[in-house]
C-alpha cells in the first residue's frame, strides 16, 4: 500500500493492524472481489488460467456467515471455483469449530482448495489433516531455507511423504537456489 504522506508499507505492516481493527474482513471480501474479476477478465481475453490462493485471516474464518460473500462474488463473476484457493495457518485452525469445519466441507464440494500455510510452524496437528479437506501443504521457507542442515532436511522429506500418503499437493515456499530445487524435486 502506498501512503501518501508514509510511503510504501507493506502487508506485513498492514495486516496485523487490520486484523486488530476488524478492518480485515473488507479487505479480504474486496481481495476476493478483485481476484475473481481479474479472472474473469483473463478467461474472456483467452489467456491461461491457473488457481490464485488467497489467505484468509482466522477473524474472518471464525464469522458464521464467512463463505456467504465468497458464493455471492463467485455467482457475480461466474468463474471456476477450482480457480480459487484459500491459504489458512495451523495457528487458524486451533480458534476451529464445528461451524467452520462445515464451511471448509462445503468449500471443497463446490471445487475451492484449501491449503494449511507455513505448515511446521505452528501447532502442527496430524488431526487437522485427517479432519479438514486440506488440499495443499505449503511447507515454511524456514525449513527450506536450511536445506543443508540435516534436521531440517528430515523434516521436509517427512512432510512430503506425509503428504503424499495422503494424496495432498505439497507446496515449498521460498525456494531461492537450484540445490534446494533440486533436492525438493
Amino acid at each position: 500500500w502506498v501512503h501518501p504522506d508514509w510511503g510504501l508499507i507493506t502487508p506485513k505492516e498492514f495486516i496485523p493492524l487490520a486484523e486488530e481493527n476488524g478492518s480485515i474482513i473488507e479487505i479480504e471480501d474486496w481481495v476476493l472481489k478483485q481476484i475473481c474479476h481479474y479472472i474473469k477478465e483473463w478467461e474472456q481475453s483467452g489467456s491461461p488460467l491457473v488457481p490464485i490462493s488467497l489467505n484468509k485471516s482466522p477473524k474472518v474464518i471464525l464469522r458464521n456467515d464467512w463463505t456467504k460473500n465468497i458464493f455471492s462474488v463467485l455467482k457475480e463473476t461466474n468463474i471456476d471455483p477450482s480457480l480459487i484457493e484459500f491459504e489458512i495457518t495451523e495457528t487458524a485452525l486451533l480458534q476451529t469449530n464445528e461451524i467452520v469445519k462445515r464451511a471448509f466441507d462445503l468449500l471443497q464440494e463446490v471445487g475451492i482448495r484449501v491449503a494449511l500455510d507455513d505448515f511446521g510452524t505452528g501447532y502442527s496437528s496430524l488431526t487437522h489433516l485427517k479432519e479438514y479437506p486440506i488440499s495443499t501443504i505449503k511447507i515454511d521457507k524456514s525449513f527450506v531455507q536450511n536445506i543443508s542442515n540435516n534436521r531440517d532436511n528430515i523434516i521436509i522429506k517427512s512432510i512430503i511423504s506425509l503428504a503424499k500418503g495422503l494424496e495432498i499437493r505439497v507446496v515449498a515456499e521460498g525456494v531461492e537456489t537450484i540445490e534446494q530445487l533440486t533436492f525438493l524435486k
